[in-house]
């Protein structure tokens, strides 16, 4: 099941900028805006669902601090940080003080959605990545 077909909103990827209190500009790697927000030049952070970022060496520290606590403030019902190398998901919600580390399976389950969207990560990640 895609985001799409269960009608909740639109899959967006890079480039597509974000603002957050009419300042703090950021592009993700994916993100899912509800079906009923305008998708503007700069979207408004409150109108999104789900948030990705793809770590990588020269990004990993602001995804991990400075993102992660722009989309906390914003109430981003999720965010998750996709480990290539560790082929894991972290999954942080606004009120973790941890992530959750997902390495067999994801189950995300959005607001008005008709089903959720199960992924088997090891296939995802070796579909996109190669065998180990």
């Amino acid at each position: 099941m895609r985001p799409r077909s269960a009608g909740i909103g639109r899959v967006v990827s890079a480039p597509t900028d974000l603002t957050f209190e009419n300042r703090h500009l950021v592009e993700p790697d994916l993100f899912v805006v509800g079906s009923t927000a305008p998708l503007q030049p700069r979207t408004e952070m409150e109108a999104l669902l789900l948030v990705v970022e793809i770590l990588s060496p020269s990004t990993a520290r602001r995804d991990r601090i400075v993102k992660r606590a722009l989309y906390r403030r914003a109430g981003i019902a999720e965010f998750w940080l996709v480990d290539t190398d560790a082929r894991t998901i972290e999954r942080w919600r606004p009120n973790d003080e941890r992530p959750e580390i997902l390495s067999e399976s994801l189950r995300w389950e959005p607001p008005g959605a008709s089903a959720p969207l199960d992924v088997d990560l090891p296939a995802l990640f070796e579909e996109s990545l190669g065998p180990l």
